[in-house]
C-alpha cells in the first residue's frame, strides 16, 4: 500500500556535511537542557524536558542503546528522554516517596544503572524496565550525592555536597573512599566522564561553573562559567552521530526515537497514538512535500509494518557522515488526510557518526 502512494527507491544513505563535535548535556531543576562548551563552559539552550518529569535531577547516558535516563527528584521516578524533542517517558517509580535520587549513572561494564538517594546516603541499582530501586549499601554520608563512571579504569566516582569532596565508591557494598577535597565547587552536582578526552567533568550549582576533576587528588579545575542556573544533571553523549526532528506531523500520531546514532549501533522507533495500521517508513532523501493536509517528510524507500521498528546501522567508516530519514504513518487513522485515510508523524533525521 505505502509504496503505491510514495515513490520507491532502494534504501541508500546520502552524504552530508561534516558533523559537529560530541555533546556534554546538562539539565537544571526547571527542566531546561543545555549543551556545554568544554573549552569555555558556555551553555547553549537546547529545549525543555516535558512537564511530566517535574523537578529534574541527574542524567545518565547508555551509549549502547542510546537511552538518556533522567531522575525526577519530586516524582521519585525514572524517565527516558527523547533527545529530538526532550519528551520524557516514565519508566517507573523507585518504590517510595522517601527517595530523593539526585545521583544517576550508567555502568557500561555491567550494563547497570545506579542511583544515589539523599534520604539515606545509599547506593542503589535501578531496574531500567520498572524503575524499581534496590539498595546496595549506604555511604555513611549525608546530603546530596552525585555519581560518575570512568569506563577506562572501571571506577565509579562520587561527590558529596556536604563535604564538597570527591570519593570512589564500591559498587558491591556502597562504601565510599575519600580521594580528596574538591577545593572549588561549593555545591557539586552532576558528574560525567568524557571518554574521548578521558576527563571527568562536574557542574556546581552554587558557583555556576563547569569543572574538570583530577581523579587522583580530587581537585577540581574551573573550565568556565555556565551562567546562573540550578544545574543538577550532566551526561556526555559520545560520537558524532545526531538525532534531530522536523516538526510537521498531522493528526494525533506521534513518533518517538531512542538509539545511539553511530556506526555499528541501532535506532529504535515507536509510533504512538495509532488507531489504524501503523507503519515506520525509512528513506534516504528529504522531501517535505505537502500531501493532503499532511507532509511527506522523506522518500519512503522501505515501510515496516507495526508500531515499533529497529534499524541496525552498518559498521565501518563508509557510513560515517550519512543521513537516514524516518517517519511514522497510521493508515486508516483519523485526524490527518481523509482520502486516503491516514496520519503522518514528524520526521526523524539520523546523522550517522
Amino acid at each position: 500500500m505505502v509504496r503505491n502512494w510514495f515513490p520507491h527507491v532502494s534504501l541508500a544513505l546520502a552524504l552530508v556535511a561534516p558533523l559537529a563535535a560530541q555533546r556534554m548535556l546538562t539539565v537544571d531543576s526547571t527542566r531546561v537542557v543545555y549543551e556545554l562548551d568544554l573549552t569555555t563552559g558556555v551553555r547553549t539552550s537546547l529545549g525543555t524536558i516535558s512537564a511530566n518529569a517535574a523537578t529534574t535531577g541527574g542524567l545518565a547516558y547508555d551509549s549502547l542503546t542510546g537511552k538518556l535516563y533522567l531522575t525526577s527528584t519530586s516524582n521519585d521516578s525514572l524517565y527516558v528522554v527523547d533527545v529530538t524533542n526532550w519528551s520524557a517517558t516514565l519508566v517507573g517509580p523507585y518504590g517510595g516517596s522517601q527517595f530523593v535520587m539526585h545521583g544517576l549513572e550508567w555502568d557500561s561494564s555491567t550494563n547497570t544503572l545506579y542511583g544515589m538517594s539523599q534520604h539515606d546516603g545509599g547506593l542503589y541499582t535501578i531496574d531500567t524496565t520498572t524503575g524499581l530501586a534496590t539498595l546496595v549499601g549506604v555511604t555513611g554520608l549525608t546530603s546530596f550525592h552525585n555519581l560518575g563512571y570512568d569506563p577506562v579504569t572501571n571506577t565509579m566516582w562520587m561527590t558529596n555536597s556536604n563535604t564538597d569532596s570527591f570519593y570512589s565508591i564500591d559498587r558491591a557494598t556502597g562504601a565510599a573512599t575519600l580521594v580528596g577535597p574538591l577545593t572549588g565547587p561549593t555545591n557539586p552536582n552532576g558528574l560525567a566522564y568524557n571518554i574521548d578526552n578521558q576527563t571527568l567533568y562536574l557542574v556546581c550549582n552554587t558557583t555556576d561553573i563547569l569543572y574538570t576533576i583530577n581523579t587522583t587528588t580530587g581537585i577540581a579545575t574551573a573550565v568556565g562559567p555556565m551562567g546562573s542556573s540550578n544545574q543538577l544533571g550532566l551526561a556526555y553523549l559520545p560520537g558524532n552521530g545526531r538525532l534531530s526532528r522536523t516538526v510537521h506531523g498531522c493528526g494525533p500520531t506521534t513518533i518517538g526515537v531512542t538509539g545511539h546514532p553511530n556506526a555499528g549501533f541501532s535506532i529504535q522507533t515507536t509510533v504512538g497514538a495509532a488507531t489504524g495500521f501503523p507503519f515506520v517508513g525509512y528513506g534516504a532523501t528529504s522531501l517535505g512535500i505537502p500531501f493532503c493536509g499532511c507532509t511527506v517528510g522523506h522518500e519512503w524507500s522501505v515501510a515496516a509494518f507495526g508500531a515499533t521498528s529497529t534499524f541496525a546501522i552498518p559498521s565501518g567508516p563508509s557510513v560515517i557522515g550519512v543521513q537516514l530519514f524516518i517517519q511514522g504513518m497510521d493508515f486508516l487513522g483519523a485526524g490527518g488526510c481523509s482520502d486516503p485515510l491516514l496520519t503522518l508523524t514528524d520526521t526523524i533525521t539520523v546523522t550517522i557518526g
